[in-house]
């Protein structure tokens, strides 16, 4: 055995300290680049996600003045439930024209409808929170 070995010259390597260095160097920044974009794409995450929050609370918020605007006009409550109604159309119009055409009868109907200011701001609030997302949708 001992002369099998005689041929082979075993001289140990010793690994070059700089190029481990700067490979080690080169995947930390790798590293540090991934949890970067990992990080960014959880905030952006987190954003949209506290947005569509605000949407729909700031959507829903209407329903409680619709609430309110048909239980203490009792005397006129069809009409402002049919003048409702009429808002939720806007979302089924065909085109942004006949969005519009809906929207403007709402908003003229509502100061036909009664003189007291607080109703028809919450009747036309009501419809331009139809109308705005109508055309968020065509968007």
């Amino acid at each position: 055995m001992d002369d099998f070995l005689k041929g082979i010259k075993l001289r140990p390597t010793v690994p070059n300290l700089s190029d481990i260095s700067r490979i080690m160097s080169e995947k930390q920044d790798d590293i540090d680049k991934a949890v970067t974009e990992i990080q960014e794409s959880r905030n952006n995450y987190n954003q949209e996600v506290l947005q569509t929050l605000k949407n729909i609370e700031s959507n829903t918020a209407g329903l409680n003045e619709v609430v309110h605007l048909l239980s203490t006009n009792v005397d006129k409550q069809d009409e402002i439930l049919n003048l409702l109604k009429e808002a939720l159309s806007i979302s089924a119009s065909k085109n942004k024209k006949e969005a519009e055409s809906r929207w403007r009868k709402v908003m003229n109907r509502a100061n036909q409808l009664t003189t007291d200011v607080e109703n028809i701001q919450k009747i036309q609030g009501f419809a331009n929170t139809i109308w705005q997302l109508y055309q968020n949708s065509i968007s």
